[in-house]
């Protein structure tokens, strides 16, 4: 299923049925990453490694616009630059930063693609 073009941002959680609880993207990017079986991921990553290992998660998500944006690691700070879609999408792409192994922090410099305004 592609949640971007079914315009999905959200997901019930039921018990029988009872709703328990809301899934966003965010949560299931959350626990993919936490699924991940990767033996290299404990110790300290130099900065090429973490942009590396993220721009390759970022990829497999149809939400990341890789034309529209950018990745940039400093001091295990990731700095993201361009534009993206909505908040959802802005908040997904923290989580998987946040989820990569030796990331200090996360800056979003990218602007959102409704306030964008190409010159002309």
């Amino acid at each position: 299923m592609d949640f971007r073009s079914r315009e999905v941002r959200r997901l019930p959680v039921m018990e029988g049925e009872r709703l328990v609880g809301i899934v966003t993207r965010a949560d299931l990017v959350r626990a993919l990453r936490a699924t991940t079986d990767d033996p290299g991921a404990a110790g300290a990553q130099s900065d090429e490694a973490i942009r590396l290992r993220l721009q390759s998660e970022l990829e497999k998500q149809s939400w990341w616009q890789s034309k529209w944006c950018s990745v940039l690691v400093s001091n295990g700070v990731v700095r993201y630059t361009g534009i993206f879609d909505s908040d959802i999408d802005r908040q997904a792409a923290r989580v998987a930063a946040e989820n990569v192994p030796g990331v200090r922090g996360v800056r979003d410099d990218r602007l959102q693609f409704t306030d964008w305004q190409p010159m002309v």
